[in-house]
């Protein structure tokens, strides 16, 4: 029985391998079925979470703006360089629990991904709703 073990290990690593799919349910990869595929998609996501998030920043800097609200705009640009230190930091401590390992990257950008859409949440919630202070 004491010979199996590392039979047992060889068989193992001899199994193709297939990444796990998103466990928090979110839809936008949930047909990647290999840890490159799911990789790719999450960093897609990202890119494209952050982008609408900037967007959304963009339209409270405008709106601020054009109501001469200067001190506001000023404490929203520092509220995004602190969040963005924040997410870096938060990002790369979660991606740090898989080291080097190959699902390290797609955590990291699922990170990404899911704080950006809270950033924007909170934007919209904030500065965009009709009861925002005017």
């Amino acid at each position: 029985m004491a010979h199996l073990g590392p039979l047992f290990a060889l068989a193992l690593g001899a199994a193709p391998l297939r990444a796990q799919p998103a466990r928090d349910g979110d839809a936008p990869c949930a047909e990647a079925s290999t840890q490159l595929e799911l990789t790719g998609c999450w960093s897609d996501a990202a890119k494209h979470r952050e982008a609408a998030a900037a967007a959304t920043y963009d339209s409270v800097r405008a709106r601020l703006r054009g109501r001469e609200r200067a001190t506001t705009l000023r404490l929203v640009t520092q509220s995004r360089d602190a969040w963005r230190r924040a997410r870096d930091l938060q990002c790369a401590a979660a991606r740090s629990l898989y080291g080097a390992g190959s699902a390290a990257p797609m955590v990291a950008a699922r990170c990404r991904a899911a704080l950006a859409d809270q950033w924007a949440t909170w934007l919209r919630a904030e500065f965009l709703s009709d009861d925002d202070g005017k």
